[in-house]
């Protein structure tokens, strides 16, 4: 993957294709996804076949965290300036970006129903001071949110990874057409927790209804189940290889099959996109 971007900090893989995001660069890219051969190219095909898609030049310096697809837009979370960026999934012509708005978050909704004002407002102030605290990328990851988690007819909604302290995982709620985005919710993760500044990458695995949470400080993925917003258990962890560093993004495809990128390439094959097949995490 080298050859195609400099360093990836995303990776999501939809039906034949593989897509990538960067820190900093001028676009995002799209690679073939021909099936796991045992070289590279007989699974992400040649330099070649692969496309780089320019970005508008006020996005050039965002930091693309996260890579979804929500219909028929494809969607790409910006972690620095906290923005998403939307294209058209059958052309990948870009179509708009917007700020996230982030100062009406509210507590996860318990079985007693929501929580009191005096409650929320606390929650609010708390999270404005550790957003203002937080490093300069303070959302790492970005995963669809479990069906269950939510009845709106009329958006879509998606989890975020983030290094805010205190804050490991939030909701954010879109319109159908990712508009009036809002971070909506603050999730409770419970158990075995990463260092919120060395919290990097974020999936759901539908199959097996996990989250997973990658720690780069620790090289592992932390494994939550996604009973609801309110109550995710820690449910065990993955130690990655050594020779695998710099722990970046996570994605759960539809075959349930692991996708891993990283910013360091390894040692031996000069890897930075890595992928395991159901049965081997």
């Amino acid at each position: 993957m080298s050859a195609i971007v400099p360093i990836v900090q995303s990776v999501m893989r939809h039906d034949s294709k593989i897509y990538l995001g960067v820190r900093r660069e001028a676009f995002f890219a799209i690679a073939p996804y021909k099936g796991v051969g045992k070289f590279s190219e007989d699974t992400f095909g040649r330099y070649a076949d692969s496309v780089r898609v320019d970005l508008p030049p006020a996005l050039v310096k965002g930091s693309w965290q996260g890579i979804n697809i929500a219909g028929n837009r494809l969607v790409l979370l910006d972690g620095d300036f906290v923005r998403v960026a939307v294209f058209n999934l059958a052309d990948n012509s870009f179509i708009a970006d917007q700020s996230l708005s982030w100062d009406k978050i509210r507590p996860a909704r318990d079985r007693g129903g929501e929580a009191t004002k005096v409650e929320t407002a606390k929650l609010r102030r708390k999270f404005h001071d550790k957003f203002m605290q937080a490093p300069t990328t303070k959302l790492t990851g970005f995963a669809p949110t479990p069906a269950k988690w939510t009845s709106r007819k009329d958006g879509v909604a998606f989890l975020l990874a983030t290094r805010i302290s205190g804050f490991p995982v939030v909701m954010l709620e879109c319109l159908t057409n990712i508009a009036g985005c809002n971070i909506d919710r603050a999730c409770n993760i419970e158990g075995a927790k990463a260092d919120s500044a060395g919290q990097w990458g974020l999936a759901y695995s539908p199959k097996r209804d996990l989250v997973l949470i990658g720690d780069r400080a620790k090289n592992r993925i932390l494994l939550y189940r996604a009973n609801s917003c309110f109550h995710m258990p820690y449910a065990g962890e993955i130690h990655l290889p050594e020779k695998i560093s710099g722990l970046a993004g996570l994605s759960v495809d539809a075959e349930d099959r692991l996708w891993i990128s990283t910013v360091k390439m390894d040692n031996y094959h000069n890897a930075s996109v890595y992928t395991w097949a159901p049965d081997m995490w």
